[in-house]
């Protein structure tokens, strides 16, 4: 032991910073590889967010892309609605195969455990709201002295224009 620190002693100062960061280093690996992973697979974007429209798709993007049935077997939206599918790299598109229900509020739920192709897991539960606007209309009406109005009307109340 007491030949080490000699020679420990014998090394200039460069190779001593680069001795205790090699060290921490692998301290740093280790405490890494004991506790495992923390944060998991995050949803970087979501929509429809606030509001959305009759015709409007959910979409999902991941931090990396997914195992698909993983996914899709941890999705849900309420009220129930059929629909299906489909992906582009990390990101999950949800064609509902019917009309989203004006003035209804939809929630949609991602159950934690779905896993990426890489193996990682998304360790929280995710979910989001929306609420399903109806349809409107708008139009543009030339006024007085040149002036155009710009008008958005409900069709179901076409003397509430605005």
């Amino acid at each position: 032991m007491s030949k080490l620190l000699d020679r420990l002693k014998r090394l200039s100062r460069f190779d001593q910073v680069v001795g205790a960061t090699l060290l921490l280093v692998i301290v740093a690996i280790g405490g890494t590889l004991a506790v495992g992973d923390n944060v998991g697979v995050r949803v970087e974007r979501y929509g429809p967010t606030g509001a959305g429209a009759q015709t409007s798709l959910v979409t999902v993007q991941f931090s990396e892309e997914m195992d698909r049935a993983s996914v899709e077997s941890r999705f849900s939206i309420e009220p129930e609605l059929p629909g299906e599918f489909t992906w582009s790299g990390p990101r999950m598109i949800f064609r509902p195969s019917q009309r989203l229900v004006s003035g209804t509020s939809y929630t949609v739920r991602i159950e934690s455990g779905s896993e990426s192709v890489e193996g990682r897991e998304a360790l929280k539960d995710f979910s989001f709201n929306f609420d399903v606007r109806g349809a409107r209309i708008v139009y543009a009406l030339l006024g007085e002295e040149g002036h155009n109005d710009v008008w958005i009307s409900d069709p179901s109340d076409p003397d509430g224009a605005t």
